[in-house]
C-alpha cells in the first residue's frame, strides 16, 4: 500500500534475533505486531527500539497486551495509529500523536 503512494518500504522482521533497525540506522519504522517484540513481549534479550518509529497499535482497548512496557513504547512512537475510530480518543488523552488509520483501504465509490 505505501509503494501505491509512492513510499519506499520494505517488510522486515530482523534476523538472527536482532532488531532490523540495528542494522539499518536512520530508517523510519512502522511497527506492527509490536506486542511480540523482544523487549514488549518477555525476553531474555529485549531489543532497543528504533530512533523514530511509528506504532500501528492493533490491540482492543481491554486487552491484555496492553502492558506497561507496550504502553511506554506507544509514548516513544512519532505517531501512532490505530486501526479502530472509536479507539482514538482514547489514546489522544495520553498520547500526543494519535490517527486513525484503517486497516484496509475504502472499497472504490460505484460506478455511475
Amino acid at each position: 500500500a505505501l509503494l501505491s503512494i509512492g513510499v519506499d518500504a520494505a517488510v522486515d522482521v530482523g534476523a538472527d534475533g536482532a532488531a532490523p533497525w540495528t542494522q539499518k540506522p536512520g530508517h523510519r519504522w512502522i511497527l506492527v505486531g509490536a506486542t511480540r517484540a523482544p523487549g514488549v513481549a518477555p525476553s531474555p534479550a529485549p531489543w532497543p527500539w528504533p530512533e523514530y518509529y511509528v506504532v500501528y497499535q492493533l490491540e482492543q482497548l481491554d486487552s491484555a497486551w496492553l502492558t506497561p512496557r507496550y504502553l511506554a513504547l506507544l509514548h516513544g512512537a512519532a505517531v501512532v495509529w490505530d486501526f479502530a475510530p472509536a479507539h482514538v480518543p482514547r489514546w489522544r488523552a495520553t498520547l500526543q500523536r494519535v490517527a486513525y488509520v484503517p486497516l484496509a483501504p475504502p472499497p472504490p465509490p460505484p460506478p455511475s
